[in-house]
């Protein structure tokens, strides 16, 4: 059981473990593979500090038990498929993206993870999902932390508003959305956000133990451009913290 302090102790902010099994998810359902190991974590995290007593960053919520407002500081779950070998008797990287599985699933929090933490998330199992086990195993994150300056959607960006037109001006697109939820998070604003034709309508968007809201306004993918590389990889719109608007670098998502 990992020992908890050190507040002075180096932190880190990604999290990756690689997914194997003879049956891996396919990465369509991201949001589900998500929402699981996340509700697995809370019960690790429950178990060690007390169900009362799980860090925000953790649960996204403050002591009160209101959303936590940390501009998206606190803990992403997500979930991808960038292939060399993603699952036993599966090539995750293969074929078209709706058409991949998941062969990697991990955290990002940008508060910071420290060792103890890092312990207590690695400790997280995922059930047998599709049929079979599941085995998670830590693996390197550096080659989705690396920076650059474009970067494509490889879950669906899910929005949170319907656009507005006033005055013959079209308002918060979902292009400006994408903008606007970089700037919160402290990133430059891009010198592009293009639209990404791709199987975003095939993603689940849905979590089980939430009701959907906002539905209507669709699942969309996006090419983001920046003047200076940017380090990678972050989560936008609706689902965020759940696996859903993951942007990686153009290399690794295409």
């Amino acid at each position: 059981m990992p020992q908890h302090g050190g507040h002075r102790e180096s932190t880190v902010q990604v999290l990756v473990f690689a997914l194997e099994s003879l049956r891996p998810p396919p990465l369509f359902e991201a949001l589900r593979v998500c929402e699981v190991f996340r509700r697995r974590l809370l019960g690790v995290a429950g178990r060690f500090f007390g169900a009362d007593r799980i860090p925000p960053k953790f649960s996204g919520k403050t002591a009160a038990g209101t959303p936590l407002r940390d501009d998206h500081k606190h803990l992403h779950v997500f979930a991808l498929s960038i292939g060399d070998g993603g699952g036993r008797g599966h090539g995750g990287g293969c074929g078209r993206l709706g058409d991949r599985f998941i062969d990697r699933v991990g955290v990002v929090c940008r508060s910071g993870l420290s060792p103890a933490e890092v312990e207590l998330v690695s400790a997280v199992t995922l059930p047998a999902l599709a049929g079979a086990p599941i085995f998670l195993t830590r693996t390197s994150s550096e080659c989705l932390e690396r920076s650059a300056t474009r970067f494509l959607s490889h879950t669906p960006f899910l929005p949170v508003r319907h656009p507005k037109r006033r005055q013959g001006v079209l308002r918060e697109g979902f292009a400006d959305q994408v903008a606007l939820e970089l700037q919160r998070r402290g990133l430059p604003l891009p010198v592009g956000v293009n639209p990404l034709a791709g199987p975003w309508r095939r993603f689940r968007t849905t979590r089980r133990l939430k009701s959907g809201s906002f539905t209507h306004l669709g699942a969309h993918g996006f090419e983001v451009v920046f003047e200076e590389p940017v380090r990678g990889p972050f989560l936008l719109g609706r689902n965020c913290h759940f696996g859903m608007g993951l942007f990686l670098p153009a290399d690794i998502s295409a």
